[in-house]
Parts: C-alpha cells; sequence; structure tokens
C-alpha cells in the first residue's frame, strides 16, 4: 500500500494571514492555479493523478484518479494534516477555508476525505502572543537585558531610527508597536521612582511634558507596573505622517526608567478601534521581563574588560545632576591588575591614589573581582574608588548600619544586592555630601572677616549721623531711607533698622550714588502708582541681582526668626515670579499643557502663602532635608486645591 503524498498548494505567498479573502478571491487564486499545473498532473511514485482543483463558496476541492493496486491508508484524515505545512495550516484556519480530497477510481469513489479548518489548529486572535524575543545583545538595546513575547498576528521588523530596538507590524489592523530604550542623564532607582510619582496629580504633570514636544493631545495617564518596575501608562492622539499622508493616531505609550535607561513601549492605533486594540498591546507589555533582577549573581564573566570611561562618565553626570561642581582632571588612570597574586594586596578588591589629589584619578582594580563581580557590585566598586578620588571621601567604619553605604570598605558585603540599592545608596551618598557642603556655605555664607567689615561700617555710619559713602567717593545721609525700609518689612523695628542699614551699606560699595538714586526713582514710580511699601521692596529685589544678593547676605547677619507675614500684593509679585521661574523650567508647551490642568495662578498663591506661614526667614536661608519634604508637601497640597473641575 502506497502512502498518500498531496501535492501542495498555496494560494499566495504574499498574503498575510490576516487578510480576510471573498470566496471570489479564493476561486481566482484556485483557477491560476489550476492553469499552472497542466492538469492532468502525475504525481511521481504515488500511483496517484491531480485530475482538478475547484472551489465552492470557502472549500477547495481536490480530485485524483488513483491505479488500480493503490489502497488508502488506516487514517487517511490524519495523514493529510500531518502533510500540510504549519504555514498552509494557519492560512486555512485564518480564513476558514475546509479542505475536500476525491479519490476516483473508473469515476467510481474509492474516498472522500473532509477536513474542516478547525480541524487543523485554532484561529489565533490579536492577543495571541508566541514565543519569547530577546534583545539581550541588540546594540541599540544599550545594555538592557530585556526579552518580551512576540504577538503571533504581527510580524517582527528592525527599527530604523538610532533608538527604536525594534518594532512589531500588523498590516491587516494598521497596527504598530515599537521598542525604544533612550540613554537616561542619571541614574534612577525603583523607589525614588515611586516617591517621586507618588500621586495623580504628579503622574500626569510628567505625562503633560513627556509629550509637550510631540504635537499631541492628552487623553490620560496613570503609574502602572511592568515586570515590578514603575511605569508611566500615557494615553495620546498624535497626527503622523506615513508616505506622505497625515494620519490621526491614538498612541498608548509605557514609560518605564531603567537604571540609567528610559525604556518607551508605544503602541500605535487608529482611534475607532483603540479601545479593542489596546489589549493586545497590553498582553505584550505585561510580558516584559527584565531577566537582570533574577539572575544577578549568575553568567558575570565578561573578559578582561578594561573600558572604565562609561563609568567615569556616569559618575561625573551624577555629581552635575546633584549640583556637585567638580572639575574632571585631564589625568585619569584606571587599570586592571592581578592583585591576589601579591600578598600585601591579597583578596583586595581596588584602592586609589588620588586621593586629595584634584589633578588626577588613579585607580587600580583586582582583574578577578572585576570580571566575577555582579553588575551591581561592580558600580559599587568603582563609584566606592571614585568617591576615594573625586569626592575625597573616608571609608566607613565597619558596623552594620554602614554596610549598605558606598563608602563601606568591604565590598563583600554587596552580593546580594541589585541595582537598586545601589542607585539609592550612591543617592543617599551625594546628599549627604551636597547637604555638608550646604551647611558650610549657608551657616557661613560669608566669613567672619566680612561680617565683621560690614558690623564696623555700620557703627561708624551711626556715629557719622547715617551718613554713608557710595562706591564713587560721594556721601549721602542715609537715614530716612534706613527709617522708611525699617518701617516697610513689618516685623521688630530694631532688627528691621540693622537689616535696612546693613542692606544700604553693602549697596553704596556696590554702586554709586546716581546708580543708587535711579533705584529709588523707580521705587517712587511705584508707590505713585498705588504699591504698597512692602510690593515695592519685594519686585526691587526680584529684578535686581545686586540687590537681592545684598539682601541674603544681611539676612544671613539680621535673621528674622519669626513667622513672615506678607501682603496680598507681595503675594502676587512672588507668585507670579514663581510662575516664571516655573514656566523657565518646563518651556511654554509644556506649561500649556499643565495649565490645562491647574489653575497655575490659584495655585502659586496658594504655594507662597503657605510657604512663607510655615518657614521664618532664616528657615528659608537654611532649607534642611526635612523643610525640603514640607515644601514638597505644600506643592502638591495647592495643586490637589486648584485642579480644574
Amino acid at each position: 500500500m502506497k502512502h498518500i503524498i498531496l501535492f501542495v498548494f498555496l494560494i499566495s505567498s504574499s498574503l498575510t494571514f490576516s487578510q480576510r479573502l471573498s470566496n471570489d478571491e479564493i476561486k481566482e487564486f484556485i483557477n491560476q492555479g489550476s492553469s499552472e499545473i497542466d492538469l492532468p498532473f502525475r504525481i511521481p511514485g504515488t500511483g496517484i493523478t491531480m485530475v482538478n482543483m475547484s472551489t465552492i463558496a470557502r472549500n477547495i476541492l481536490y480530485t485524483y484518479e488513483v491505479d488500480s493496486d493503490w489502497m488508502p491508508p488506516e487514517n487517511p484524515k490524519q495523514e493529510i494534516i500531518n502533510s500540510i505545512s504549519k504555514k498552509q495550516k494557519k492560512l486555512y484556519v485564518e480564513q476558514e477555508i475546509n479542505l475536500i480530497y476525491n479519490y476516483l477510481r473508473n469515476k467510481g469513489t474509492v474516498m472522500k476525505v473532509l477536513i474542516m479548518s478547525h480541524e487543523l489548529g485554532e484561529k489565533t486572535k490579536l492577543t495571541d502572543l508566541g514565543d519569547y524575543v530577546s534583545f539581550k545583545s541588540h546594540p541599540k538595546a544599550k545594555g538592557v537585558n530585556i526579552k518580551l513575547k512576540q504577538p503571533i498576528n504581527f510580524e517582527l521588523l528592525e527599527g530604523a531610527r538610532p533608538n527604536i530596538v525594534s518594532k512589531f507590524n500588523n498590516k491587516e489592523n494598521n497596527l504598530v508597536y515599537l521598542i525604544q530604550i533612550n540613554h537616561f542623564p542619571y541614574f534612577i532607582s525603583r523607589t525614588s521612582i515611586s516617591d517621586e510619582l507618588s500621586s495623580q496629580s504628579e503622574v500626569e504633570s510628567f505625562a503633560l511634558e513627556f509629550i509637550s514636544s510631540l504635537d499631541a493631545e492628552y487623553v490620560s495617564s496613570k503609574l502602572v507596573e511592568v515586570d515590578q518596575y514603575p511605569t508611566i501608562e500615557i494615553i495620546y492622539d498624535q497626527s503622523i505622517e506615513v508616505a506622505g499622508q497625515k494620519k490621526q493616531m491614538r498612541v498608548v505609550s509605557w514609560v518605564i526608567f531603567y537604571e540609567d535607561k528610559l525604556i518607551n513601549l508605544n503602541g500605535f492605533s487608529d482611534g475607532s478601534n483603540f479601545d479593542k486594540n489596546y489589549y493586545a498591546f497590553l498582553n505584550i507589555t505585561n510580558s516584559v521581563i527584565f531577566e537582570d533582577q533574577y539572575n544577578n549573581m549568575d553568567n558575570n564573566y565578561v573578559g578582561d574588560y578594561e573600558n572604565f570611561e562609561p563609568y567615569v562618565d556616569q559618575f561625573y553626570r551624577e555629581l552635575e545632576q546633584s549640583g556637585i561642581a567638580k572639575v574632571r582632571p585631564k589625568k585619569i588612570n584606571i587599570r586592571l591588575e592581578s592583585l591576589d597574586t601579591s600578598e600585601s594586596t591579597y583578596h583586595m578588591h581596588g584602592f586609589s591614589i588620588g586621593f586629595d589629589n584634584d589633578d588626577i584619578i588613579d585607580i587600580t582594580i583586582n582583574k578577578r573581582s572585576w570580571n566575577t563581580f555582579s553588575k551591581a557590585q561592580k558600580y559599587y566598586l568603582i563609584f566606592h574608588e571614585l568617591a576615594h578620588d573625586v569626592l575625597n571621601l573616608d571609608d566607613l567604619d565597619y558596623n552594620n548600619p554602614n554596610e549598605k553605604n558606598i563608602m563601606y570598605p568591604s565590598i563583600h558585603s554587596f552580593k546580594s544586592l541589585s541595582m537598586d540599592d545601589f542607585i539609592d545608596n550612591f543617592n543617599l551618598l551625594l546628599e549627604k555630601y551636597k547637604a555638608n557642603e550646604n551647611h558650610n556655605s549657608i551657616t557661613n555664607p560669608i566669613d567672619t572677616n566680612r561680617v565683621d567689615e560690614l558690623k564696623a561700617s555700620i557703627e561708624k555710619s551711626k556715629e557719622d549721623d547715617y551718613d554713608v559713602t557710595f562706591k564713587d567717593g560721594v556721601k549721602f545721609n542715609a537715614k530716612s531711607y534706613i527709617e522708611t525700609c525699617a518701617k516697610s518689612t513689618g516685623y521688630d523695628l530694631e532688627v528691621s533698622f540693622n537689616y535696612c542699614h546693613c542692606m544700604i551699606i553693602n549697596l553704596a560699595e556696590n554702586l554709586t550714588l546716581s546708580e543708587f538714586m535711579e533705584l529709588n526713582k523707580d521705587i517712587y514710580n511705584n508707590n505713585n502708582n498705588g504699591d504698597s511699601s512692602g510690593a515695592v521692596a519685594t519686585k526691587l529685589l526680584l529684578s535686581n541681582e545686586i540687590v537681592m544678593e545684598v539682601s541674603i547676605e544681611c539676612l544671613s547677619i539680621y535673621n528674622f526668626d519669626n513667622e513672615i507675614t506678607i501682603s496680598q500684593d507681595q503675594t502676587s509679585i512672588l507668585a507670579e515670579n514663581h510662575l516664571s521661574e516655573i514656566k523657565k523650567e518646563l518651556g511654554v508647551s509644556a506649561y500649556s499643557n499643565i495649565e490645562k490642568i491647574y489653575d497655575l495662578k490659584a495655585y502659586s498663591e496658594c504655594y507662597i502663602n503657605k510657604m512663607y506661614k510655615n518657614f521664618t526667614q532664616s528657615e528659608m536661608l537654611n532649607l534642611s532635608e526635612s523643610s525640603m519634604k514640607l515644601l514638597e508637601a505644600l506643592q502638591e497640597s495647592c495643586l490637589e486645591k486648584n485642579k480644574r473641575q
């Protein structure tokens, strides 16, 4: 008995599985195939001759003549099914095409086999996913070890742009899913991003800023998780040019902060079908796995990798982000050596010899340590040594509270720590370093000699009946000006008098008399316009850099340690200045988008009033970490209060 060997006919290799063929199209393809085969066609070595191919509705009929000695197999249907390729089966299933096989001898039926489309497999849905695709080694992935499942009804393509790793296309439904990975200027951990996006208003603000450069219309946003990483889901409408034509699309973006990378997973769909297509995109996103968080200690060996420049670059970017100004030396020498071979350095992971020398970075790393450490350990090690060399920091003591800190002397304890641990602890180190710097600069904004010099000048002026000598050598009696200034503060007259006297003495050192009189002309003009003296002083302070610097210097000597009361005019001026700074920082487009959600003028006045109610003058000059958190809470409260309905 000879087995059935089928003549395989694929309707069209150019068709995608998701294109819906009409009955007439199926018939046309079959007729075309029949004419190309030149029937009847003898299938060699089978005893079977194909004599006809035809269609009835969505059924394809194959008719065969068989030899006299040909016998049907025991399970003909299964044998036929087994002989059909996966691609053909998928085509028949998606197109709901049934197959009918007639075997004739002397015009009599020997065997008839009917195969329904559902017997060839299940019809796939838009949301169905296939196997995992890893982008670990993809050059555009920038070292991110990410994998996700490929959607069955989408084609995997390479991204054309520098930061587009890959994309999945579904042509029939005009759907695109993009994987985009960009460098982020500094490290951010899962803990810190969760803290920064702890409220819906903060999420919305980020979303609006994110789309501000895209010429897009905001729809919604929320905080979700993708494989344990805090993620902002943003939905927006965007006009996109395709083949020279503008198309209005609805886009869902999942923005993931991953260490020092910004991962953006984008799904594009036409707006009318977005609600249905959203779940196809969501299924892909929910399949994402960041493998490094699960196998930190596995397969770490990378060979004698000696390019430390990216680590140094990152270190200085982190310093810059934290507001720590350090000049990068021209001479940087970081090298791998086999420290285990020397008794004096045995089991030493690294050391630096550039401590207290800002002209050089000189670090040695143990080759064995570097080649066996996890990613987090590598960062702990190199940033520990850079902190010695650049920030001149000493090792911490060997005690339990210090174990996770960057400057803990034994890196052996970092085995079980993750990149999030490293990022959080490095940020903590920079915060403490910055706080120490700020303490020194704020507590002593001017040196003792300068304070003594100013106080001596004030006392001499008092002895001379408040005469003040200006920069051009001209003497001027400032008593009436000092008295007017003191009354405008609204505080204790003695403290206010000393502060205002300090201000005029200091201004006299920086200005000529004519320049000082020009300032006063502005004051008189504003007074004539109906502004209060406090409002005039506030405007002057905010508009003139010299006046602002002088004011801060004098406030550091004569602090107002009671609650500050400001007028409505002053509140409005300060609020306007506050909003101007926000607009400068965000840009006009992002600012306009945020203004659609919040009444920013009312928010700013609310914030200014609460700030002055909760802080004294001296506290505002020397903000602690807890004070900063209180300020953030005040901002949040005022945003929520002034959200547009």
